[in-house]
This record gives C-alpha cells, structure tokens and sequence, in this order.
C-alpha cells in the first residue's frame, strides 16, 4: 500500500515532487497500489520508486524518469509514455495496453542541423529514426503489451519472456539480445526491426505465428559450415 507522505508530496505537484527528490535521494518511495490515473507526472522523477501494481491508466509520463522502477503489475493502459525513460525498469505482468508512446519524428531540418544530438533521451540507430522510449534492460516478463504502439523503442536485452505482443507496431524497433521465449506475436509487425544477438531459431519460430511482419528486419543469420 502507498506511503501517504509519499502521495501527499506528490500531489504539491511535479517541480516540488523532484525537488525534494534531489535533496533526498536515497530516501525509498512506496507509491505501491496508488490510484494515479489520468495524473500529470510529466518529467516527473520516479526513478527506483515502488510502483507495482499502481493505476496509472491514461496518466501523462511523458518525459519522466522511470530507470529501475518497480511497476510489475501496474495498470500503464492509454498511459502516454513518450520520451519517457523506463531502463532496468521492473514491468512484470504490466498492463500497457494502448500506451501511447511515438510522436511527431524529428523534422528533417533538426536531424540536418544538429546530425549528433547527445540528449540520453534520444538514442539514435545508423537509420535516422530516434528511439522515443528507452525500455532497454526492462523486465517484461508476461506483461500485456497486445496493440501497443513501440515503433522505435529501444527494447536492448529487455526480458519479454512470456509478454503478449499480438498485434503490437514494432517497426524499426531494438530488440538487439531480447528475451523472447514464449512471447505471443501474433498480427504483430516487426519491420525493420533489429533483431540481432537473439537465437536465430527463436526468430524462425516467430515467423511461424499468423499474421506477423518481419519484413527487412536485421538479424543474425545461421551460417553454413
């Protein structure tokens, strides 16, 4: 159950929340079970809080810090998650249903004038698409992600074992060494998506599930001896 204090604080609103946040950072925040749907937690810090099992749909997480936040069980469904950071991030058994994570892509005059942005929150691939959520390193184990919009997310060595990924946009997305044991994939579309470090047999069997697209993906091929 939620600390109290820890709600109370939150509800002064996001600049005094991360303030005290800075001047108590080693101090653990127990949001645990908390009703915080439809709240305004844009570029909020909620690194390393306990989150699980928390009610977050339709909240605004835009641009917040999520890195090692406990949200395993949370209720994250229509929660607009753009730019937000979720690296290390615990999401077992997560609902993201409907999270909306892509926007506008950088225009292309951005991209020409400033070709080496060194903002963390954008992490780029030798292909010009920005990755507009960091979830590398996430524990997705069983979460609900069917429908999901991930096109561009970094998903790097992210535990996805067991997750439903039906009809979820993958499309330029990172999976480089993902856990993807057991993952359901079915409608799902993974063009272009950078399948590399995972077993190649794993990818084959993916293929195998009705509906998906792995058209143009990148991954390693089995050689022949």
């Amino acid at each position: 159950m939620a600390n109290q204090e820890d709600m109370a604080r939150l509800r002064q609103g996001v600049a005094r929340w991360n303030q005290w946040r800075r001047q108590n950072p080693k101090v653990p925040v127990d949001l645990s079970g908390a009703n915080l749907s439809r709240a305004d937690l844009k570029r909020a810090d909620l690194s390393r809080v306990n989150l699980s099992r928390a009610n977050l749909a339709e909240a605004n997480l835009s641009r917040t810090d999520l890195i090692g936040t406990n949200l395993s069980g949370a209720n994250l469904s229509r929660a607009d998650l753009k730019k937000a950071d979720l690296g290390g991030a615990d999401l077992r058994e997560a609902d993201l249903r409907g999270a909306h994570q892509a926007m506008m892509r950088l225009h292309e005059d951005q991209i020409r004038l400033n070709p080496s942005v060194d903002d963390p929150m954008w992490v780029h691939l030798s292909r010009p698409d920005p990755f507009w959520i960091n979830l590398s390193g996430a524990d997705l184990r069983e979460a609900n992600l069917s429908g999901t919009d991930l096109r561009g997310t970094n998903l790097r060595e992210t535990n996805l074992s067991g997750a439903n990924l039906g009809d979820a946009k993958l499309m330029n997305a990172c999976l480089q060494g993902a856990r993807l044991e057991h993952v359901r994939v079915r409608g799902a579309n993974f063009e272009g998506a950078d399948l590399r470090d995972i077993p190649w047999l794993l990818i084959m069997d993916l293929t195998l599930q009705p509906g998906t697209n792995f058209a143009g993906i990148l991954w390693d091929l089995p050689t022949v001896s």
